[in-house]
């Protein structure tokens, strides 16, 4: 769901938002079952965040 609203949306200010939320839902997958896959998903999309809006509160949500 978040991924078709992250691409939907890819050039507008609701884009980081949907990145934190894809970011989020993996880092609590990973800590439910433990799968590494989640946590490497949830590393990529906060660093994407920390890369493209720094100096920025999303940025330091990530």
């Amino acid at each position: 769901m978040w991924q078709d609203f992250a691409v939907k949306y890819k050039n507008t200010d609701e884009y980081v938002l949907a990145l934190l939320e894809i970011g989020y839902l993996n880092r609590v997958l990973f800590e439910i079952t433990e799968d590494s896959d989640y946590r490497t998903d949830a590393v990529k999309v906060f660093q994407e965040i920390l890369d493209k809006y720094p100096n920025s509160v999303n940025s330091a949500q990530s």
